[in-house]
């Protein structure tokens, strides 16, 4: 009798260990993927940043070109006029 309750309590033990190292590992993925997430998210806020950075080169290099554009425009019309004097 004693045997059969020490048998019982053994296997008991046993898938208690059994389902504690599952928990634990699944745990573990979980960190580890916790982990993987924060570094994901860390790398797309920088290229977020990298993106508006360039965004606004851009912006300023159109301005310049426009500026460009007219000031040529410009120079062009003062070189005319001078030819037709």
């Amino acid at each position: 009798m004693y045997n059969s309750q020490f048998s019982n309590l053994q296997e008991a033990l046993q898938v208690q260990e059994t389902k504690h190292r599952e928990l634990t590992d699944l745990k573990e993925a979980f960190d580890g993927l916790t982990v993987e997430t924060e570094s994901s998210m860390n790398k797309l806020i920088g290229f977020e940043q990298a993106l508006q950075s360039m965004t606004d080169e851009a912006r300023k290099f159109e301005e310049l070109s426009e500026s460009m554009d007219h000031l040529l425009h410009l120079l062009l019309l003062t070189f005319l006029l001078l030819q037709l004097k």
